[in-house]
């Protein structure tokens, strides 16, 4: 593998890491105006306030660094004082003290494709829970580089990329692999394609947003392409497979060919300073930024701020939607924020629509014992179009509000459906269908071919 280019100052990427990691402390409790409601976690009190009509804010007394939504539910939260967990009722703290995880300071948090949770640490190295058993690695009883992980990242095959200052290890679930990466990495994102977007968290040296396609290193800079700043905060894509970048001067979408800016000058972006994005269940994107909050249909731009939320604090860390369509939005110091559109309090009115694709040898359109389960197969929803592909399992998901829905599989060219398509189904809220199974087998036999020549005129046989 080639190095990426334009490495980095070391001394000033030394300043900025310990500005990013070693940031710890307690925090104050704020909104003096506000309903207070207490939660209990295992470590104490967490205060709920209900600011305004959309806005339920929380504050656990800690450092956030991430926020993350799995499928099952939870909304889970990366703080200084472990990893938070929120199940739609309860709060719960799993720290050192409680539980096997590494460390009480954890970074990063993420699932992989079995719903296991993965949790980054400062100096502790790396957890997964299984909702049962921790299973902890470092740099002493694994290949992990270092113990010190900024961000997690996960591709659609369900391998983790690992971030550290300095590198991205991959793991896939039994080898550790480092990739050495010099200089100061601030975000990552894997898109459907495998290609790894890693944003560097220094905007004067030129390195820009790196891209490793699996051969080789480039950079996208202000010099080469549309992006306006020379680092990302965080990288995203929507279901169109546009790649949207944070930055400090605006938020820029690329579409493979064009790069469109959107900042305080040309949109009602409400700050330049993009912190973390995230696109809810119809594909409205969400952005934090440092002073309040934007969001994007593609045509209309509504913000909020302190104003409407009543936190002074909004550097915005994580960005996270359930599976509800609550929106998550934790701060470093200002706690957490949840908007929902039906008033105060995390809502459940979204509900979870999944199924499986599968190789149906016996054309009986059930999913039988010992039938193979087809991943990278698209599937469409509507109303509200949107695409998902199966995961690694032949599963697939789209969380919607009670309706009537249509499903349809769009297979490769060389499969035939064995059954219905499209699949129609009506849902109320706040329930899980996971019976929305699509049967495909092969559209013709594969015979293999002899290739011979009889004289100058290459021919093939079937055999």
């Amino acid at each position: 593998m080639s190095e990426p280019l334009n490495i980095l100052k070391m001394n000033k990427l030394i300043i900025l890491l310990c500005v990013t990691f070693l940031y710890t402390g307690t925090v104050s409790a704020q909104n003096k105006k506000s309903i207070q409601k207490k939660g209990r976690t295992s470590s104490g009190n967490i205060t709920e306030k209900t600011t305004r009509a959309l806005w339920t804010h929380y504050q656990p007394g800690a450092y956030i660094h991430d926020a993350y939504a799995d499928l099952s539910g939870n909304v889970w939260f990366a703080t200084s004082m472990g990893l938070l967990k929120y199940d739609g009722a309860s709060w719960t703290i799993y720290n050192t003290s409680n539980s096997g995880i590494c460390s009480n300071d954890i970074t990063s948090v993420t699932s992989d494709l079995t719903g296991k949770i993965w949790a980054g640490s400062l100096g502790g190295g790396l957890s997964s829970f299984d909702g049962q058993n921790w299973q902890n690695y470092n740099s002493s009883n694994s290949a992990l580089p270092s113990n010190l992980i900024g961000e997690l990242g996960m591709d659609p095959s369900g391998n983790l990329y690992i971030v550290s200052f300095g590198s991205v290890t991959i793991f896939d679930g039994s080898v550790f692999t480092p990739i050495t990466i010099p200089g100061l990495l601030s975000c990552i994102f894997i898109d459907n394609n495998g290609n790894i977007y890693i944003g560097t968290g220094d905007n004067s040296d030129g390195v820009g947003v790196i891209k490793y396609d699996g051969i080789g290193f480039s950079n996208i800079n202000t010099a080469n392409s549309g992006l306006p700043a020379d680092g990302a905060t965080d990288i995203s894509a929507d279901a169109a497979g546009n790649i949207w970048f944070c930055t400090t001067d605006g938020l820029a979408k690329f579409d493979g060919n064009q790069w469109v800016v959107y900042d305080v000058n040309n949109s009602n972006l409400i700050h330049n300073f993009a912190n973390k994005i995230a696109f809810d269940n119809n594909g409205v994107l969400w952005i934090g930024t440092t002073n309040g909050i934007s969001v994007f249909d593609g045509l209309t731009w509504t913000n909020f701020d302190e104003n409407d939320y009543n936190v002074t604090q909004d550097r915005f860390t994580g960005v996270a939607i359930d599976i509800h369509g609550n929106k998550w939005f934790s701060t470093l110091e200002g706690g957490i924020l949840c908007y929902s559109d039906n008033g105060p309090g995390p809502q459940h009115n979204f509900s979870i629509l999944s199924g499986t694709v599968y190789n149906d040898s016996n054309q009986n359109n059930i999913l039988d014992a010992g039938e193979n389960t087809i991943g990278n197969q698209m599937i469409r929803i509507d109303p509200t179009l949107q695409y998902t592909t199966t995961n690694n399992n032949g599963k697939f998901y789209f969380t919607r509000p009670a309706g009537n829905y249509t499903l349809s599989l769009i297979p490769g060219p060389y499969w035939n459906l064995s059954g219905s398509n499209p699949l129609s189904v009506a849902i109320p809220g706040n329930t899980v269908t996971d019976t929305l199974n699509f049967g495909i087998y092969p559209a013709q036999d594969i015979f293999d071919a002899a290739i011979y020549c009889n004289g100058n005129s290459p021919r093939i046989a079937s055999t």
